[in-house]
């Protein structure tokens, strides 16, 4: 129970009140009640839950949306670059995406730990992806796990500056 005030004499009126004790007007009662406010609250909650795990979900989708898979050949196209440390390859792709130019190329120049403007076209098989980045190198899968000392330098890019190339003896067995 809550006090409340009249709208027409301005004295202090209970909440449960049909009417006002001391000028008979009647009480608008204008609190809400508190489950009301929960349930308020609680659809609130479940909305945002819902906004986030679409939009996450979407941006999943959206970072990969050639869905590439580990040991597939791809080609990158020409905007790519990547990093042998995934940790450079994010640092030096947020100092792209800021047009902060000098500080990405400091990065993405340091050969051969990072590439950038390839001659294209070349073809790179992927060994692992990570929500929106994949690490290619110049290798099968199966030949970088038995002698990853042999092919030292695999690199971080992003998934969607891949296409995955087609495998002629496929394409030939299709048109036959």
């Amino acid at each position: 129970m809550a006090i409340i005030q009249c709208q027409e004499c301005k004295k202090d009126v209970s909440d449960q009140a049909k009417t006002c004790p001391h000028c008979g007007a009647p009480v608008e009662n204008k609190a809400i009640s508190s489950s009301f406010k929960l349930a308020a609250y609680a659809l609130t909650g479940l909305c945002t839950i819902f906004i986030i795990g679409y939009v996450g979900n979407k941006n999943s989708t959206d970072a990969n949306p050639n869905n590439i898979k580990p040991d597939k050949v791809v080609s990158l196209d020409e905007n790519a670059f990547g990093c042998e440390y995934i940790n450079e390859f994010r640092k030096a792709y947020n100092f792209r995406s800021k047009q902060e130019y000098s500080a990405w190329l400091e990065i993405a120049n340091k050969q051969p730990f990072c590439f950038n403007q390839l001659p294209l076209p070349q073809s790179w098989t992927v060994l692992e992806v990570d929500e929106g980045l994949i690490r290619v190198a110049k290798t099968t899968l199966k030949q970088y796990e038995q002698a990853e000392d042999l092919y030292k330098h695999s690199y971080w890019t992003l998934a969607k500056w891949a296409t995955e190339e087609v495998d002629p003896t496929q394409s030939a067995k299709t048109t036959k």
